[in-house]
């Protein structure tokens, strides 16, 4: 789990960076993280911890940016209906799933409503975002 969400993007990225700097145009760089960087996961620690530890990267990365030439921002996306949630759902029958209910769109994502948000952020009327880690959870981390 931490070499695969965490030390991948810090290898990917730790090599890519010094190339970045100096371009005419500025750079983009969006991280994946995920609504458990803000909370943790009972079930989960091991993922929480990577992701959380991907979103400090990213603050990191944007920080040591090249004076506003290399943008850096994480997306953290919240519960997502698919195979892989529902194995888990299936593995731990005893554990309180009430985060759905409590989603303040009543519904858990779709895969499809991340890819929109990647593209504002590596666009120009993102141009004065970095470092932020923005949510895609419904609201849920704003009432949790």
């Amino acid at each position: 789990m931490i070499q695969t969400n965490l030390s991948r993007q810090f290898t990917f990225n730790r090599d890519a960076y010094p190339r970045l700097n100096g371009h005419a145009r500025a750079v983009r760089v969006v991280i994946t993280g995920s609504m458990t960087s803000l909370f943790g996961a009972g079930i989960g620690a091991a993922y929480a911890a990577s992701k959380g530890g991907a979103v400090q990267f990213a603050r990191s990365l944007a920080a040591a940016g090249d004076r506003g030439n290399i943008l850096v921002n994480a997306v953290l996306p919240g519960r997502v209906r698919t195979p892989l949630t529902e194995t888990g759902r299936r593995s731990h029958p005893d554990h309180p799933w009430r985060i759905d209910e409590r989603i303040p769109q009543a519904r858990r994502r779709k895969p499809s409503e991340i890819p929109g948000l990647i593209r504002f952020l590596r666009g120009d009327l993102s141009r004065y975002i970095t470092g932020s880690a923005l949510t895609v959870d419904g609201g849920f981390s704003g009432v949790r």
